[in-house]
């Protein structure tokens, strides 16, 4: 920002507080942001923008999210900008078209694949710029307005390697994954390799971090310990693993993904092994060791990694590289700032 650049005034409409996409995409970058005249305004949905599980609760839940959503997006008139991490209510169109402008769409998943009533279409089509999360979905916003590319990024000065572990503690191997319940069935379809490293390497542990971490086949393999999710723990678990899994089938959601467990894998120097789709292959620099396409290689790739400190180091050293020159907080904050302020003239 120059000195006869004034300071932008920009509102986020976000999920609930406890969102992934509104804690990297849009929170933890309201700082980063202010040094670069843009002060972002985190306006969360308070009745959350997905139903609950009982359908029985749900049309008094799409009541209160339809009011919150009104709510919202009158306050968002007032602000030079507006940021809208996809529809207000998931899946529906809502008061989109009354939310404040210019309008920037932020999508990290592919959204239009799950849309009714074409509800991000019409979004896409009234936003100056659409935040898309890797070129697969560029690919299918342009067509709609600008598309810049962000990917979903982690701070580099908390998401670090830990300063007294260089690669391994010495003690019993540890591979991990870490995600939200709804996404164990990826970490199920290596299920079967995972039992062969198990048993090939007794000694090696399968760390299991999330809300549920029970609620898959292998919960209950003497192997694996299960760790229930926490913000506060998050990163100093992610540390403890040799070895990060992102297992994912190859489909159209799944390419729409943005690798984000690989980023915070290989941000804290961590190695990882991950299917290769969509954005993981170019995290991992397409490195076909690392991105196994059969069960084979899923155990031959971890076996590799578990037993060659060596190799873990580098492949978390080269990691933690690319992810501080591309997928950090520092990268991307600019190319925001920008992007916010091109449409803002």
């Amino acid at each position: 920002m120059t000195a006869d650049q004034p300071a932008l005034e920009v509102a986020a409409l976000t999920g609930a507080l406890t969102d992934p996409s509104a804690r990297f995409r849009v929170r933890q970058l309201i700082a980063p942001l202010a040094p670069l005249g843009v002060s972002v305004t985190d306006l969360p949905s308070t009745a959350g923008r997905y139903p609950p599980p009982g359908r029985w609760r749900r049309p008094v839940w799409l009541a209160e999210a339809g009011l919150d959503a009104a709510r919202r997006a009158l306050r968002s008139r007032s602000f030079d900008a507006v940021i809208l991490q996809r529809e207000l209510v998931s899946t529906l169109p809502t008061f989109e078209w009354a939310t404040g402008t210019p309008r920037i769409l932020d999508v990290d998943d592919a959204i239009h694949l799950r849309q009714r009533l074409r509800s991000a279409d019409r979004i896409a089509r009234g936003a100056a710029a659409i935040f898309c999360g890797n070129e697969h979905l560029a690919e299918y916003f342009d067509r709609f307005a600008s598309t810049v590319v962000v990917p979903t990024v982690v701070d580099t000065a908390r998401y670090a390697p830990p300063d007294d572990r260089a690669g391994s503690s010495g003690e019993a191997p540890i591979i991990g994954w870490i995600g939200t319940s709804s996404n164990l069935p990826e970490l199920e379809r290596i299920a079967a390799p995972l039992e062969r490293v198990l048993s090939t390497r007794p000694d090696v542990r399968l760390h299991v971090v999330s809300n549920r971490p029970d609620a898959w086949s292998l919960a209950a393999h003497p192997s694996v310990v299960e760790i229930p999710w926490s913000a506060d723990s998050e990163i100093d678990l992610i540390r403890s693993f040799d070895v990060g899994l992102m297992p994912l089938a190859d489909t159209p959601w799944t390419r729409g993904k943005c690798g984000f467990k690989l980023i915070t894998y290989l941000a804290c120097g961590r190695a990882a092994v991950a299917s290769p789709v969509g954005v993981n292959r170019t995290i991992l620099d397409s490195d076909q060791q690392l991105l196994p396409d059969s069960d084979e290689r899923w155990v031959e790739a971890i076996l590799n990694l578990i037993d060659d400190p060596d190799r873990r180091r580098d492949v978390g050293r080269r990691g933690r590289n690319r992810i501080v020159s591309e997928y950090s907080v520092e990268a991307v904050a600019p190319r925001i700032a920008s992007t916010i302020r091109s449409v803002t003239n």
